[in-house]
């Protein structure tokens, strides 16, 4: 039950009503194109196909090879780009293998079945020889965006962010398939070419809608021999390293023993069919006390038949202690009982060193979490993996590992949506004195970029040093701002999603007089359960591996009090919740969008409150909504794909009482939520190879704008042919459209007067564009998607009852108190 003070929030679903929806935007800006000659263009590059052409002939004479096409390099010109839709035919069976640039050139690699090469030449020639209606050669922006067409080498396959490698030298490969025109057989012929050459191939393999994953190891010389294996290959990557080994710094306690006996004493075990943490990592000991109410044996598992799922590190044990109880201090020095509400289970993914050859991480992943859901198919549950690659060289681009993540939270068909916590990663510990310069030049680690997933960095309020012989250090982050620990996405591209989403306490670091480097001393860090090694049960522990066991305990914390609430809702509670502290404000100082930005790189919307993500008050109202909706639909002479439907919410809102209010300040803040499927091939993620299945975005009723207007505006379905719109003042949100639009999460707020809000209950939900709708031949665009919606209210004022009368609109009892 909530607090006195306190009440459970409210559920609006049957406020919305579904229309059907076309958007109003008109498109982008003209193509830009470079200046041309026409006829030395047009010939330059006929030439260029013919010599590609015979070179390949050459090739496949000398190999006695017949692949089933030819591969080719398309080359804009310096600082303009590719007309990348028409270098794609899916008729003809022409591929965009994948995107990518050497300085401000950009190059597309595009497959191209034999005998279908005269797709290019025939629009070359018709960009010679023909005009259209309008006095321009014929396809002439695909021509004109084209600097030059060259036979594709192994390095047109590179899309790795690191240098190509030495054709010599042995590595681990990510290998990207094709599908087309068959996963199955793609996969045979790489299998059966890779062994004639010698290559040793992974077992595990990754499936997304148009790729196969799988890793090779071998040099590049015995991957670029075989015209067969290109000629299913779309992409090459170096394989990502993960971290095996962790350092636990065990804290000395002679009374630990004691300590730990106490507070387990103290420990209610949660019910057995209880929503559980999920810890994928090293493993967890069973034999640690403070973990054995929680946790079962038949619930700790292991990605590795070899090896034992009990912990051989440490790390996991840290883990499972965070995600239990929080840092365990708070335990330890109160009296109270605690009555758990949430379990543990366990799937280790990292064996002891050296036991591991180069995986794939995401296979990995996939794997654990099948595997526990085959044990416990029907429990609620949360993923925290506090694991990351040890470098960061995607640069918010999506990996395999990053794109299976969103591929498991999405779900397939019947499978479930997933709640899935990963950590930011770590900065360099040699750098940390260098804060905060290291942390912003240092990129979230893979998979961190993942857009369904919770990514968590860490801040801290760490900043008192008791123990003696620290005496004459200093911590090196201040109270309330960043970690000296926690990555960012500064370093990444402006069209990457804002990553971290939030920050929770990860510990700070410290420095010595001299000043030499940065220490991690145990009493700026955060206590946990230990690997009982040598007796010890408690260890000082940190990092954004720490801070993502915090933030997996409030997500099952959450999902506890609401068993309903879905995985995006529950995702969408954290988000809503959190603030920044006022270091992270002043660090980023407001008003620039710019500055707000950056403050999102480094702490995303900040940090969580497990209270208000919870509970609403008197003067803090929070409504939610959970829905499906139809994004796509086909056009009646099946033609083409568009939009088909938005919900429009007419909220139950406290007109009245924000009325009475008149100037006073409010907020009111919007979150929504979904998650989408992914597709990671880097074809340059535009138009049909976007890398989001769909999107949604909502908007907010203006004060002064009729309901009608409003609808008109979000909707082009909803005007006359010609009707002009009256134009009303917006809001002034604190991100904006724009800002806010990244990912698959966005959530915003507008502060002004209660009079001015009194006349914003009026909310869309629309679609825009995906590869769903692009790539038809895949059909999914006949399914409907889930999101969460979360709307609230706060005013500072303390004498205002905003939620009882919300409650008799819904029509729900209300409990009046007598004094």
């Amino acid at each position: 039950m909530p607090p006195a003070d306190r009440f459970r929030h409210l559920r609006v679903e049957g406020r919305a009503r579904a229309e059907r929806y076309t958007t109003p935007n008109t498109g982008g800006g003209a193509f830009r194109m470079p200046p041309r000659d026409r006829q030395a263009h047009g010939e330059g590059l006929l030439d260029q196909l013919n010599q590609a052409n015979a070179e390949e002939q050459q090739r496949r004479a000398r190999a006695a090879a017949n692949p089933a096409g030819i591969v080719l390099d398309f080359l804009s010109a310096p600082e303009f780009e590719l007309q990348l839709k028409s270098l794609e035919a899916e008729k003809q069976g022409i591929e965009l293998l994948n995107v990518t640039t050497d300085g401000d050139v950009t190059l597309a690699t595009v497959f191209i079945p034999n005998g279908k090469l005269a797709y290019f030449s025939r629009r070359f020639e018709r960009y010679l020889n023909e005009d259209t209606r309008t006095n321009r050669p014929k396809h002439r922006a695909l021509v004109e965006s084209i600097s030059g067409v060259r036979r594709a080498a192994l390095r047109s396959f590179w899309t790795d962010n690191a240098d190509f490698p030495p054709e010599d030298r042995p590595l681990d490969w990510e290998v990207w398939l094709r599908t087309t025109p068959s996963a199955e057989a793609a996969l045979n012929v790489f299998r059966a070419e890779a062994e004639s050459l010698g290559l040793t191939l992974g077992r595990r393999v990754i499936q997304f809608p148009d790729r196969l994953v799988l890793l090779a190891h071998g040099t590049a010389a015995q991957l670029g021999s075989s015209l067969q294996l290109l000629d299913v290959v779309a992409e090459l990557r170096l394989a990502k390293e993960c971290p095996t080994d962790f350092l636990s710094r065990h804290m000395q306690r002679p009374e630990q023993a004691e300590w730990a006996r106490e507070a387990a004493a103290r420990v209610v075990a949660p019910p057995a069919d209880a929503v559980a943490v999920c810890v994928l990592d090293t493993g967890v000991d069973l034999g640690q006390p403070l973990l054995a109410h929680a946790i079962d044996e038949e619930h700790t598992l292991t990605c590795f038949p070899e090896a034992s799922p009990a912990d051989h590190a440490g790390h996991g044990t840290e883990m499972a202690g965070l995600s239990l109880y929080g840092d365990l201090s708070q335990l330890l020095m109160s009296t109270e009982r605690v009555a758990l509400r949430h379990r543990l289970e366990s799937v280790k993914i990292l064996p002891r060193a050296g036991s591991n050859p180069p995986d794939l991480y995401g296979a990995i992943t996939a794997e654990a979490v099948y595997r526990i859901e085959q044990v416990e198919p029907h429990r609620r549950r949360v993923f925290c993996m506090a694991v990351a690659a040890t470098d960061s060289r995607d640069r918010g681009q999506p990996s395999s590992w990053s794109g299976e993540l969103d591929q498991i939270a999405f779900g397939e068909d019947a499978s479930p949506k997933r709640l899935v916590f990963v950590c930011a990663g770590n900065t360099d510990q040699s750098q940390r004195h260098n804060y905060p310069d290291s942390n912003h030049t240092d990129g979230i680690h893979d998979p961190g970029q993942a857009w369904n997933a919770i990514t968590v960095g860490a801040f801290t309020e760490r900043v008192l040093i008791r123990s003696e012989e620290f005496a004459a250090y200093e911590p090196v982050a201040p109270s309330g701002a960043l970690s000296p620990s926690s990555t960012t996405s500064l370093v990444w591209q402006q069209s990457w999603p804002l990553k971290p989403d939030i920050v929770m306490e990860g510990g700070n670091s410290a420095v010595s007089p001299a000043r030499h480097g940065a220490d991690t001393i145990e009493d700026l860090q955060l206590l946990s359960t230990s690997r009982l090694v040598a007796g010890k049960l408690f260890v000082a522990t940190g990092d954004t591996s720490a801070a993502t066991a915090l933030a997996a305990r409030v997500g099952a914390v959450i999902q506890a009090e609401y068993p309903e609430y879905w995985p995006e809702t529950v995702r969408a509670l954290m988000i809503h919740s959190a603030e920044w502290t006022p270091a992270m404000l002043e660090e980023f100082p407001p008003p620039t969008k710019q500055e707000c930005q950056r403050r999102m790189r480094c702490y995303g919307y900040g940090v969580p409150s497990l209270d208000r993500a919870l509970w609403c008050a008197r003067n803090a109202l929070c409504l939610v909504s959970q829905a499906e909706l139809y994004p796509y639909e086909r056009d009646e002479d099946a033609s083409r794909v568009k939009t088909r439907d938005m919900h429009l919410y007419d909220l139950p809102w406290p007109v009245d009482e924000l009325r009475e209010l008149g100037e006073q300040e409010v907020t009111m803040r919007v979150t929504l939520s979904y998650f989408i499927e992914p597709s990671p091939g880097r074809r340059g993620w535009k138009y049909r190879h976007r890398y989001a299945s769909h999107g949604l975005r909502f908007d907010v009723k203006r004060p002064l704008e009729r309901v009608d207007d409003f609808r008109k505006r979000l909707n082009k379905m909803a005007r006359d042919e010609e009707e002009e719109l009256a134009t009303t003042e917006g809001q002034e949100w604190t991100l904006g459209q724009q800002l806010r639009s990244r990912g698959s999460i966005h959530s915003d707020w507008w502060t002004g007067t209660a009079s001015e809000l009194a006349d914003c209950g009026h909310l869309g939900i629309y679609p825009i564009t995906g590869w769903w709708r692009e790539r038809p031949q895949f059909e999914r665009y006949t399914r409907p998607v889930r999101y969460a919606l979360i709307v609230s209210i706060h005013t500072p004022a303390q004498d205002v009852d905003l939620y009882t009368p919300v409650t008799i609109q819904l029509g729900i009892p209300t409990t009046i108190s007598i004094e």
